[in-house]
């Protein structure tokens, strides 16, 4: 990432900033990450991280630290970090995670909670079922 006066004057400015990662590297930020910490604790701004995940990085690893692990590891340890969000490639094939992501950030998304089981878990494919050919999209899914 490259640290400018105009990356310094949009996080300052910013109400959200979205800090875009590949899935397979924990990022090195260094100069930016001082200015979101400082844009965090001074100016309460909301910073989410969007992980950006490619059709390869989705294999199983066999035993050895996955990349997945670095990058939970390295976000862990910022608390500055509000909310996760995932985004698979290709974008053209997977819009709906865009769709998503964009319900999530601006307080939009769709939540459903479901309770019972037994006969009632019947009547939840049915609901489920009407609000797909409503087109509403389900972001979470609770109960």
């Amino acid at each position: 990432v490259k640290y400018t006066w105009w990356t310094k004057l949009c996080i300052q400015q910013a109400d959200c900033v979205l800090v875009l990662v590949d899935s397979k590297n924990a990022p090195e930020l260094k100069r930016v990450e001082e200015c979101l910490t400082w844009a965090y604790s001074s100016k309460n701004v909301r910073i989410e991280l969007v992980v950006i995940q490619s059709s390869l990085s989705q294999e199983i690893s066999c035993g050895e630290e996955h990349a997945s692990d670095n990058l939970n590891n390295w976000s862990e340890q910022r608390p500055w970090i509000s909310k996760h969000h995932l985004v698979r490639c290709c974008f053209s094939d997977h819009v709906q995670d865009f769709r998503r992501m964009s319900r999530r950030i601006t307080g939009q998304s769709i939540g459903l909670v479901l309770g019972g089981g037994g006969a009632r878990g019947l009547a939840h494919l049915g609901i489920i079922k009407a609000l797909n050919e409503a087109g509403l999209a389900v972001d979470m899914v609770g109960g």
